[in-house]
């Protein structure tokens, strides 16, 4: 009878390891693969960079660009404003990636504001399948620049 109880805890010693060890592989392991960064430059001003996602390699952006300088709610400037963050380059950009009634187009964008124009874009934003918007997202933000 000790004998069988010692094998029944070994037995459940050995099962609770091997889902301990899954349970930390399932967490640590992406569940997205990048197989490129690319660098976007076609439109003249700012590049940045974005990852490609394996079993996504046709990401398409949608990207604007105005040729006017940020105006504020009551003539405020941009530094006046508590939501608009400042990357690593030294590029003010704000990112609403939540479809809600103040995101009147009901994408999720990032601004990237320079002195006199602002560019828009609207990163495909989905989790899952292989893809992370988040990575997506925060790669763009981090590499964003304006060309002088």
């Amino acid at each position: 009878m000790k004998k069988l109880f010692l094998i029944l805890i070994i037995i459940l010693t050995i099962l609770i390891l091997f889902f301990i060890a899954m349970g930390i592989f399932y967490f640590l392991n992406p569940k997205y693969k990048i197989t490129e960064t690319k660098t976007f430059s076609e439109i003249p001003g700012f590049s940045f960079d974005y990852p490609v996602f394996k079993g996504w390699e046709s990401d398409k952006l949608k990207i604007e660009k105005s040729e006017y300088p940020y105006k504020g709610p009551n003539g405020s400037s941009i530094d006046d404003n508590p939501n608009i963050k400042t990357n690593e380059n030294g590029v003010k950009y704000y990112m609403n990636l939540r479809k809600n009634s103040e995101n009147s187009l009901g994408l999720p964008f990032i601004n990237f504001y320079s002195s006199d124009s602002i560019v828009t874009i609207y990163p495909f934003m989905h989790e899952g399948d292989g893809y992370s918007a988040k990575v997506f997202a925060d790669k763009i933000i981090e590499t964003f620049k304006f060309s002088q």
